[in-house]
């Protein structure tokens, strides 16, 4: 093996290549490492997100939301309501990636046209009769009315809506693959921002006049639901606490705000030509938010922020003008920028610091502070274009090679074998940086390691793919009869895809329960429903008879959200550590059960009972514990079963004679 200063370089870049590669498989959110983090919404610790509850003060009500057994107050001008359940108001869903709302409408009621930033969106009619739309990038409309059962999906980031068009109300539940998926309604966004969005470029983006984009922001101003929630107000104490909750939000939405926009305060550092006044404009504009949520903020934290922030941009500005080398992968010839310096003529060696051997000797001469548009010959090589310290051999043995004339190798490590005389030890060569004179062997084996370090750098960025990364666009309907064969289903051509491919009525029918569990389930997977390919989303329908059962099961790919519609159902989950979380439900209240743990439900009421789920997958599997264990193909040998369960063989094979079909 041939080894060199370049040589031993491009190795280390490789290798710290390698190093890092694994990391960028997180390029997209990690799945948890535990089996669930409760949100502590009250802590003052900043992370992306909220930090865990102590598993200590965890108990089987963070799992369990009743925000969803009343319906909604539809009286204001668009005469709907929107009842969510995201991380905010149901703290068992921090990190589980899925939140659920209920939405009631009011005749005529709408929804009005939003999108969802961090997720898609599916959803099924519970009630009544709605037409639901969405736009394309490509401003392609796609709806349809929908009646109970039906079921929709939106994909991430859309413009869509649902309106009632039936004679009396109607409910739908829609679900989301993010705990915390955010909304922004079009025309509040647009007409009713603060501060507000100048009204020329509202006027030039609609190409109206400016008496029409104020009649707009006047309907904005003050909604008149607003003013039905104070009118029977008495004192004005009331009215105002009324409308500081309503605008503020509630004491633990407030304080979520406010670590937020402290957050923000932290993190906000004067850009590097960026001037004070435009900084401190910024930081005035935080700290005022700050102080209307009751954030007391003194005006000397500002300004020495400022201060702060200033001295760092100015030494950012010293360290990228210093004249030093900047080291780097792939180094360059430095060219001082001294104007007229010219590169000096190399002198000739000095034959008394080499002994017949060929090893140098150092004689110690200093940098010359004083030199002009040169630097004093160093001791080895005796060029005058370089400091000592930029020398590329400095840490190697000072050794000069007579076959080859170069240093800092011995002639174990050179391919030359051509008898030069002494008289040849150095020739007279072109004035260059040390650093360019290498030899052909070593420069051989410097290639190839340059080779390997530039193919860890082509393959680097496929590693970001080891997670499900967002689409690259609007939908891809799943082509289920393709030959192809990808991780998933191939997409359906473009000119092919109808609305059809977007809504499924698969769930609107009750499903069948006269087997050995008394349940059934109705999937609303990518299988049925083309439409969710890539889309990260799907759902269920759950019918129990009286005592049916949802044996213990799990999805190993996605977590799950539900909604009891009907009746009364036992849901319950158990940790990796063997804890068992559970709660009887009612119609309206809703549960989550982290991805990949073991859970059931069962029918403890008197009558029927039915359930809408939602996962974060379009396809999230399920492993049925009694139909794995039991029923596989090839079955599993009694010998493992009987172990495991502490059971004889009888017991074992009456087991399976259960599920012989």
């Amino acid at each position: 093996m041939i080894s060199s200063a370049g040589s031993s370089f491009y190795m280390l870049c490789c290798l710290v290549v390698l190093l890092i590669l694994p990391f960028s498989s997180l390029s997209s959110d990690p799945d948890s490492l535990q089996d669930f983090c409760v949100a502590n919404l009250n802590s003052s610790i900043s992370v992306s997100g909220f930090p865990c509850k102590p598993d200590a003060e965890v108990t089987s009500l963070d799992f369990f939301f009743d925000g969803f057994s009343k319906e909604g107050n539809t009286t204001n001008v668009f005469g709907y309501k929107v009842t969510p359940a995201n991380v905010l108001t149901f703290p068992g869903l921090n990190t589980l990636g899925i939140s659920m709302n209920r939405v009631d409408f009011a005749p005529g009621g709408l929804s009005t046209p939003h999108s969802h930033p961090r997720a898609t969106e599916s959803g099924v009619v519970i009630e009544g009769k709605l037409l639901v739309g969405f736009i394309t990038t490509n401003n392609v409309y796609y709806s349809k009315v929908l009646t109970a059962g039906q079921m929709f999906v939106i994909p991430k980031g859309l413009v869509h809506f649902q309106l009632n068009v039936g004679e009396g109300k109607a409910q739908t539940f829609t679900a989301f693959n993010s705990h915390l998926p955010g909304r922004q309604d079009v025309p509040l966004t647009l007409f009713a921002s603060t501060p507000a969005i100048p009204n020329e470029v509202l006027t030039k983006t609609f190409q109206v006049e400016d008496d029409v984009i104020n009649a707009i922001k006047s309907k904005f101003a003050l909604t008149d639901v607003v003013f039905t929630s104070i009118m029977h107000l008495e004192t004005s104490k009331e009215i105002w606490d009324e409308l500081k909750g309503r605008y503020e939000g509630s004491e633990r939405v407030r304080l979520v705000k406010l670590l937020t926009l402290k957050r923000e305060f932290e993190i906000l550092k004067i850009k590097e030509f960026e001037i004070v006044k435009e900084y401190s404009s910024k930081l005035s504009d935080s700290v005022n938010q700050m102080r209307l949520y009751g954030e007391a903020v003194e005006d000397f934290k500002v300004v020495e922020k400022i201060n702060i922030s200033k001295l760092q941009a100015q030494e950012q500005r010293i360290s990228m003008r210093s004249d030093d080398v900047t080291e780097g992968a792939f180094q360059a010839r430095h060219k001082w920028k001294q104007p007229g310096q010219k590169y000096q003529k190399k002198q000739n060696f000095d034959k008394r610091n080499v002994d017949q051997k060929g090893k140098g000797k150092m004689d110690g001469t200093s940098v010359d502070s004083a030199a002009k548009g040169k630097f004093p010959p160093y001791s080895t090589c005796k060029r005058t274009n370089h400091l000592s310290k930029d020398i590329w051999y400095k840490d190697k043995p000072q050794i000069q090679y007579n076959h080859c004339n170069k240093w800092g190798h011995r002639k174990s490590s050179a391919t030359l074998a051509k008898p030069i005389s002494s008289n040849d030890l150095v020739s007279d060569m072109p004035e260059i940086n040390c650093i360019d004179d290498v030899c052909n062997a070593c420069q051989l084996g410097s290639s190839f390691d340059l080779l390997c370090c530039l193919v860890v750098l082509l393959i680097l960025p496929f590693s970001s793919l080891s997670s499900d990364p967002d689409s690259l666009q609007d939908f891809c309907v799943a082509n289920l009869n393709s030959s192809i064969s990808v991780n998933g289903f191939p997409c359906k051509p473009d000119a092919e895809v109808t609305f059809h491919d977007f809504f499924f009525d698969g769930l609107s029918k009750e499903g069948d329960t006269t087997n050995v569990f008394g349940s059934k389930v109705t999937p609303g997977s990518v299988l049925e429903f083309p439409g969710l390919n890539t889309l990260g989303i799907s759902m269920n329908r759950v019918d129990f008879a009286p005592g049916g059962l949802n044996p213990p099961h799990s999805h190993p790919r996605a977590t799950e959200s539900g909604v009891v519609i009907k009746g009364k159902l036992l849901v319950g989950f158990i940790s990796t550590n063997n804890v068992y979380y559970s709660k009887v439900l009612s119609a309206g209240q809703m549960f989550v059960i982290p991805k990949g743990l073991v859970h059931f439900q069962l029918n403890v009421g008197e009558g029927k009972a039915l359930t809408f789920t939602a996962f974060n997958s379009h396809l999230p599997g399920a492993a049925v514990l009694p139909l794995n264990l039991f029923a596989s193909t090839p079955a599993i040998p009694n010998g493992v079963l009987t172990k495991a369960f502490q059971v004889e063989d009888d017991v074992i094979n009456a087991i399976k004679s259960k599920f012989g079909s």
